[in-house]
């Protein structure tokens, strides 16, 4: 039987459900129009993707702080696995956002 506290704020519940579903999905989504729209680094996918990549870790760090956080899988979360996600999160994420814009306006834009 799990330990697990439900969930009394609202605010919490959504930052869990952004961070875990629907951020991801986003970033993902705007990845594909990168990829699909070349236009230079600064069009609209671009700046969705930039706007919902730290909305996604202040998501994680708002569930986090505001009630009974939790990882991915349901265990309690650990002040590592915050840190860890803010230290992977920003650099993978901006990684992809470059790889996206070099593939997108360079190979396939010609």
């Amino acid at each position: 039987m799990s330990t697990a506290r439900p969930t009394d704020s609202l605010v919490v519940l959504l930052a869990r459900v952004f961070w875990m579903m629907v951020g991801p999905a986003l970033l993902f989504l705007s990845t594909i129009a990168i990829l699909q729209n070349p236009g230079g680094w600064f069009t609209s996918p671009n700046l969705a993707f930039l706007v919902l990549l730290p909305m996604t870790v202040l998501a994680r760090w708002l569930e986090y702080w505001g009630g009974d956080p939790r990882t991915a899988t349901g265990e309690a979360a650990a002040p590592d696995d915050l840190r860890r996600y803010v230290l992977f999160a920003m650099p993978i994420g901006l990684g992809i956002w470059i790889v996206a814009n070099l593939i997108g306006n360079l190979l396939l834009a010609k």
